[in-house]
């Protein structure tokens, strides 16, 4: 096969593996006994790791907007699985802890990931360290060609919203 041709194949293989895993994300897991997804587990996983943690400070680790982690916030906390306390020196910051059933979801899903992660190992049993350390170089120009992408995607964006102002 040809370099190109394996080029677009592994370039389809990404594509898949990106669809696998928005499906992934988007699929209610149970930890706890609580249906949360993906999303909330993380979040509930930074904030057991983070005792404290503000929305602003989660924007930033989630690269996500503020709005966003505030959604995720409400959410968790209508569940019962976290809860927030003004700072007394600026109202405006409300710090996140893990309630009692927060704390359940926090270790159950940690324990589920590690049987996951040990899974998983058995799965590269039969890679070597070398094969691994090559994946992790092309995935790296892969994840630098995405990139690439969406830097000119923006690009052209803005140009077209200039644009269109103009008209």
């Amino acid at each position: 096969m040809e370099k190109k041709d394996l080029v677009r194949e592994a370039l389809s293989s990404v594509e898949e593996l990106s669809s696998i895993m928005r499906e992934y994300d988007s699929t209610q897991h149970i930890y706890g006994g609580y249906k949360i997804y993906q999303t909330e587990a993380h979040m509930i996983e930074q904030i057991g790791n983070n005792p404290g943690v503000s929305a602003t400070q989660l924007a930033l680790i989630f690269a996500k907007t503020i709005s966003a982690c505030s959604q995720i916030i409400k959410r968790l906390m209508q569940k019962g699985l976290i809860t927030q306390y003004l700072v007394p020196e600026n109202a405006r910051v409300r710090k996140l802890y893990l309630t009692k059933a927060g704390k359940i979801v926090y270790l159950d899903h940690r324990r589920l990931e590690n049987h996951i992660f040990h899974r998983d190992m058995e799965e590269f049993e039969d890679i070597s360290n070398q094969e691994i350390e090559t994946f992790l170089k092309i995935s790296g120009k892969i994840r630098k060609c995405f990139i690439c992408d969406l830097e000119e995607q923006k690009r052209t964006l803005a140009r077209h919203d200039r644009s269109y102002k103009r008209a």
